[in-house]
């Protein structure tokens, strides 16, 4: 718990001068970042991040959206702002995405968990391209269907199936 509570007028007062005055802002600093501690542990729990929210939820609130009208009830608003800050970031870390370019395809390293049976298939396993080996190995190995190989890889289902069909003709043939 905090150690001294500010009222509300004082609470406005600082919030006003500390951007003057840097005793007023240390204090302001202190008694904002306590409580809204205490409310993330109150609301999340203690883990990994609570430790950083604090900082990053005065800053957001102090430096990027201060409050414009006289705040009437601080402890809340200090609440509803580690609130929403928790939000926003809850929202950024599920909406990432992995950014792949075109020129850096992604094939993960199966290949070295995979055992032939005899020299003559490696070696025919061997002449097909790294897409097609990926394909078979997803198709056969894995279970996925073609479509769903066609939407992970962002190609055409007929493409993905062509593909398929031209790796089978080189395990038929016997060369």
């Amino acid at each position: 718990m905090q150690k001294k509570k500010l009222s509300v007028k004082e609470f406005n007062f600082i919030l006003k001068r500390a951007r003057y005055d840097k005793d007023l802002f240390e204090v302001l600093y202190k008694y904002c970042t306590e409580i809204i501690k205490e409310h993330v542990i109150y609301k999340y729990g203690r883990n990994n991040f609570f430790s950083n929210v604090p900082h990053d939820a005065f800053t957001r609130f102090y430096f990027d959206y201060p409050p414009k009208k006289f705040v009437t009830s601080p402890t809340s608003y200090l609440c509803s702002c580690a609130r929403k800050f928790m939000y926003d970031m809850y929202n950024i870390k599920d909406n990432q995405t992995l950014v792949l370019y075109d020129d850096y395809p992604y094939f993960p390293e199966y290949e070295n968990n995979i055992e032939f049976l005899n020299l003559e298939f490696e070696l025919k396993w061997r002449k097909l391209d790294k897409l097609t080996r990926y394909i078979l190995y997803m198709n056969i190995f894995l279970g996925y269907k073609l479509t769903e190989i066609a939407k992970i890889l962002n190609l055409r289902a007929d493409y993905v199936r062509l593909k398929k069909s031209r790796a089978k003709k080189i395990f038929k043939s016997t060369e």
